[in-house]
């Protein structure tokens, strides 16, 4: 489980980044020859902080049992 869940902070980090590359190039970004635009960085950074807080309340809740 650490592992997964340092693998999504290391996600959550980069798509930060992105989503400030992004903003400075006018909204939209082109990787793997695919344009990506801020709102796609957002929704999936926005996926990403779902998973990392269901792996943690999961967690917690195992922890209270």
């Amino acid at each position: 489980m650490k592992n997964t869940l340092d693998k999504l902070y290391d996600r959550r980090e980069q798509l930060k980044d992105l989503i400030k590359w992004s903003s400075r190039y006018g909204g939209k970004i082109s990787l793997n020859n695919e344009k990506i635009t801020t709102e796609d960085l957002k929704r999936w950074l926005s996926e990403v902080n779902v998973e990392i807080a269901s792996i943690v309340s999961n967690a917690r809740l195992r922890q209270i049992k």
